[in-house]
């Protein structure tokens, strides 16, 4: 599969991810579905960057957006982890 065709379908999961993410977190008020959709928009921008001119710039950058990402997903699961040993 061409690498343009995989980062457009990220970008559109990543989309349906971040949607579903913010209604869960409008209809809920829990912070988990809204960590979990912004950790989504920086994978999406990660992949969006992967449809430009190939740079070492850009992959760099890419590359800060994924470890944003993850950071936000550890920092998620600790959180939820802490609360959970609260009870």
């Amino acid at each position: 599969m061409d690498a343009n065709i995989d980062s457009v379908i990220n970008i559109l999961l990543c989309a349906a991810i971040i949607g579903v993410g913010i209604v869960g977190y409008w209809r809920s008020r829990h912070e988990l579905p809204l960590f979990v959709a912004v950790a989504f928009a920086f994978f999406a921008v990660s992949h969006f960057l992967a449809l430009l001119e190939p740079s070492t710039a850009i992959d760099a950058a890419a590359l800060v957006f994924r470890v944003v990402a993850y950071s936000l997903f550890v920092f998620m699961l600790l959180k939820y982890v802490r609360a959970w040993n609260e009870f």
